[in-house]
């Protein structure tokens, strides 16, 4: 809960940084998501604002209809883009000198892991030979599966805790030395 507790606050501290109270109200009413942003005196409140709007300018960027549908929010996404990163930073990074974050592990590794065996398994099969291991697999996931992956694999900038775009993929491709049997 104190993970949660953390995004939510940074998120809170980079909208107020970045937005006022009007301004979310006027993107919420054109949005027509005023009921994510009543009550902005609630810190709370304002951040839950901030992130609920960044997901629907973000949508609308990735369909290509953000202008049509909110003209004053376009010159403003990368502030909403900045309000994810923030908050996801807090929610997806993982810091050893945290005890239950040691504990726990990055959430992002178990996916990393699983990617990491597959690779190894089709670096092991034999070269040519008729094989159940698969020479493509695909994983589908959300921003909140991507994003702890990229944290995972060390993309620790606040770009990578952006939330992704629709339809955005991390392409990773493994290398057999036909000769070696190296993998990479």
């Amino acid at each position: 809960a104190s993970t949660i507790m953390y995004s939510v606050v940074a998120a809170e501290i980079t909208a107020q940084k970045l937005f006022t109270s009007d301004e979310l109200v006027g993107f919420s009413i054109q949005l027509n998501a005023f009921g994510a942003c009543k009550n902005m005196t609630n810190p709370l409140i304002f951040a839950n604002c901030a992130m609920y709007l960044a997901d629907v300018v973000i949508s609308y960027h990735s369909m290509g209809i953000l202008l049509q549908r909110c003209p004053k929010c376009a010159p403003k996404l990368k502030d909403f883009h900045t309000v994810v990163g923030f908050a996801g930073m807090y929610a997806y990074s993982y810091n050893s000198s945290v005890p239950a974050k040691k504990e726990a592990g990055a959430l992002g590794q178990n996916l990393v892991r699983k990617v990491l065996e597959n690779s190894a398994a089709v670096a092991a099969a034999p070269a040519g030979a008729s094989s159940s291991t698969p020479q493509v697999m695909e994983y589908s996931g959300h921003d909140t599966t991507l994003m702890p992956f990229m944290a995972t694999l060390g993309f620790n900038s606040d770009q990578s805790y952006y939330q992704p775009f629709f339809g955005q993929a991390i392409i990773i491709e493994t290398y057999v030395n036909s000769a070696t049997k190296e993998a990479s």
